[in-house]
């Protein structure tokens, strides 16, 4: 573990060099990089409304006072890490984070530069020169289709200039010929490091003593000390790998790779190894609505494979297949600046709907493994401006996942005890604002059979579990980019009307994080 700690550590160092030495290479096209699209002077001047300033007559806060003084125009050509220590000053001024994401384009920073002209587009959405920024930004990061298709929303708005519309147009078409030639992978990596404290190192019961209920009376036996739930210190490592390649006619590949390492002084026979490997591959099978709201409906293929291996002798592997269909609804305002009805809403909205099949396999108990197949729905949006702006203290949800599961285990041992297992999962996760992130998961299950005749004399078993994650998280732009410093804090219950079965385990964490 150390070492693998180590590794990591090295790695986060050397992506904050990578960074702050390369810039981000341009997109591969015919005819070399594609230049940020420009319009004239006149019409794209920026007025900075800033939303916080006070009434007449009325004294402004610390916090107003802070975003008239900062949230400004700069000169053109000024670098963009000189406005990053403002952002959250200045995330409610679409003006300043339009300017933001103009500047990043410019220095090859297209992701973090999509991050920002998508919010402000969000408080904003009839910002021109942003949504040409915006569409340089996809495109920068090899989403050649959705650069494309945003263009074409914007040509099909009659309030368009004419003296926009026709390098509008071209810039389109070069965006789709470059989709077309662009054959190149795009990738990330992210790296973490933990240092945590966990109630529950070894996951044991939360009993005491265990009940046998055998045939010539019950048997109640004290647990040993060395199964009871042990505290202590622990320390992860996480690297991940994700590669991405889109076509402009729908097509698009994913691949990610991770490996996880976890251990502690306290519990040497936790110490973890996982790995994970994990493809994806979708297709664009039809699109309906108008210009300015669409549905894309996509086909979707899934497989992954993990494995797990423990130093007290673990080792489980499983391989999952999932398929479905897709709908991402796109929302673009259709009226122009100004215009009575402008709504100040855009959003992207997924929905996915599928089945899904996984063999588990148990090697160092084999009689638990088995086979499930059941179906999935997730739906994830990201939220009106109306809610983001509606909290003073920028801890409106802006972003939020929801995901339902539901199916069968079958036992590849018909020994299994419980035998075949029904299992229900609901999923939630949010982030509040740019900093906040919640994570929570319900789910029960149910054998069909009974575990053992001497747990309550057979009693068909029934568990419910709960875990829970909440983060702070700060960025750490002197560091590199895209690290990040989180607080957070987790916890697990599982309830049973077995004893044996009910385990908890919490505790909070520190991390850092980062991505290059």
């Amino acid at each position: 573990m150390p070492r693998a700690v180590w590794l990591l550590a090295m790695a986060l160092c050397t992506a904050s060099a990578a960074q702050a030495q390369t810039p981000v290479p341009p997109v591969p096209g015919k005819g070399g990089a594609l230049p940020p699209l420009s319009a004239p002077a006149q019409e794209m001047a920026p007025t900075f409304n800033v939303p916080q300033v006070p009434q007449a007559g009325a004294q402004p806060s610390a916090a107003q006072a802070a975003v008239a003084a900062v949230c400004i125009p700069v000169p053109d050509g000024t670098p963009a890490d000189r406005l990053i220590p403002y952002v959250i000053t200045c995330q409610r001024v679409p003006e300043w984070l339009a300017q933001l994401g103009a500047l990043l384009n410019k220095e090859g920073r297209y992701d973090e530069a999509a991050e920002h002209l998508e919010r402000s587009l969000m408080l904003a959405p009839d910002q021109i020169q942003a949504g040409l920024d915006y569409a340089v930004a996809l495109a920068g990061v090899g989403d050649l289709l959705s650069a494309t298709q945003l263009l074409g929303q914007w040509l099909a708005r009659p309030d368009l200039p004419d003296t926009l519309r026709a390098s509008l147009a071209q810039a389109q078409q070069r965006y789709a010929a470059a989709g077309r030639a662009n054959t190149g992978w795009q990738w990330r990596r992210h790296a973490g490091l933990r240092l945590g404290r966990d109630s529950n190192l070894v996951g044991a019961p939360s009993i005491t003593s265990l009940t046998l209920t055998l045939p010539t009376g019950n048997i109640t036996l004290p647990v040993e000390e060395s199964s009871l739930p042990r505290p202590g210190a622990y320390t992860r490592a996480d690297l991940r790998m994700d590669l991405a390649r889109q076509w402009a006619d729908g097509q698009r590949v994913e691949v990610a790779a991770a490996v996880l390492s976890r251990s502690s002084p306290r519990a040497t026979q936790t110490e973890t190894t996982q790995g994970e490997l994990a493809g994806e591959y979708s297709r664009l099978a039809g699109e309906l609505g108008s210009a300015g709201n669409t549905t894309l409906l996509q086909h979707y293929t899934g497989a992954a494979i993990a494995s797990l291996h423990t130093r007290g002798g673990t080792r489980y592997t499983s391989l999952h297949l999932g398929t479905g269909l897709q709908l991402q609804d796109k929302y673009m305002p259709t009226n122009g600046p100004g215009l009575p009805g402008a709504q100040g809403l855009s959003s992207i909205c997924n929905t996915r709907v599928g089945v899904e099949a996984q063999l588990r396999n148990l090697y160092s108990n084999p009689v638990l493994s088995g086979r499930y197949t059941g179906l999935a729905w997730l739906w994830s949006c990201n939220a009106q401006p109306q809610q983001v702006l509606a909290d003073g203290a920028g801890l409106a949800v802006s972003q939020w996942q929801i995901g339902l599961r539901a199916g069968v285990d079958m036992p590849t041992d018909a020994t299994r005890p419980g035998g075949r297992q029904q299992q229900y999962s609901l999923r939630a996760a949010a982030h509040l604002g740019p900093r906040w992130y919640l994570d929570a998961e319900l789910g029960h299950n149910r054998d069909t059979t009974s575990y053992s005749a001497i747990l309550d004399n057979g009693r068909v078993r029934n568990t419910t579990r709960l875990s829970m994650r909440a983060e702070y998280q700060h960025p750490l732009p002197s560091l590199a980019p895209g690290a990040v410093a989180v607080l957070g804090f987790e916890g697990f219950k599982q309830g049973s009307n077995l004893p044996l079965f009910a385990i908890r385990s919490s505790g909070p964490y520190l991390a850092i994080r980062g991505q290059w």
